[in-house]
């Protein structure tokens, strides 16, 4: 997914409202105006209408140069690569790439991942394994959430705020090899992906195998 151009959100992907067990994986995002996901429920709407979002699964995606907004939302310059909006629960976000380049502007919103309400905080997110690439002074805000744990994530780059983190990293030989191709991410991690022919259109997908051994080395 790429080039989503909104007023708000404007995200790759989406795992709104009333989903249950929902899993994304495999997907390449890239340019889009809000980032790469959101994952959010309302705690506003009443229980009739409202099964909440419970076990999202967020992996093995690449995102490159998301959060690309440059005007103002009705929050501001608001467009974190992982937005986390409302009471979900039981989140997983585990083995994605994240690379953030340099924004178009110096106001820009340069966050890895904000958690913030809709009538509600999030609750129970486990993020795993993930590499966060900044070209740029980057943050996490997690606000009123809880019980959010990191473990094993790679760290690469400045961050203003970092969160507790397991065995956390901040040097990696292997994807400094790819950036050496190409700084900006798309050249390098283009080793990652497939062009896969779908109902007479093409599109980029990640190849599973090869970001799983990625991962693995």
């Amino acid at each position: 997914m790429s080039d989503h151009k909104a007023p708000w959100d404007a995200q790759g992907f989406d795992s709104d409202w009333n989903c249950r067990n929902t899993l994304i994986q495999y997907n390449y995002s890239h340019d889009n105006d809000g980032g790469m996901v959101l994952i959010c429920n309302s705690g506003e709407s009443p229980a009739t209408f409202n099964a909440g979002n419970v076990g999202t699964v967020i992996r093995y995606n690449i995102s490159i140069n998301d959060g690309r907004r440059t005007r103002p939302t009705r929050a501001g310059m608001f467009s974190p690569s992982i937005h986390i909006a409302g009471p979900v629960k039981n989140t997983t976000i585990s083995h994605n790439i994240i690379h953030a380049n340099r924004r178009a502007t110096k106001e820009a919103d340069c966050s890895m991942i904000t958690s913030d309400s809709w009538g509600g905080y999030s609750d129970s997110t486990f993020v795993q394994g993930n590499i966060f690439y900044t070209q740029e002074a980057s943050t996490f805000n997690f606000t009123k959430s809880t019980n959010d744990v990191f473990s094993g994530n790679y760290y690469l780059g400045t961050f203003k705020v970092k969160p507790a983190d397991t065995n956390a990293q901040s040097v990696s030989e292997a994807y400094q090899k790819l950036v050496e191709k190409d700084a900006d991410g798309f050249e390098g991690l283009s080793v990652l992906m497939d062009t896969i022919g779908i109902a007479g259109s093409e599109g980029v997908f990640v190849n599973e195998n090869a970001i799983r051994r990625f991962f693995d080395r």
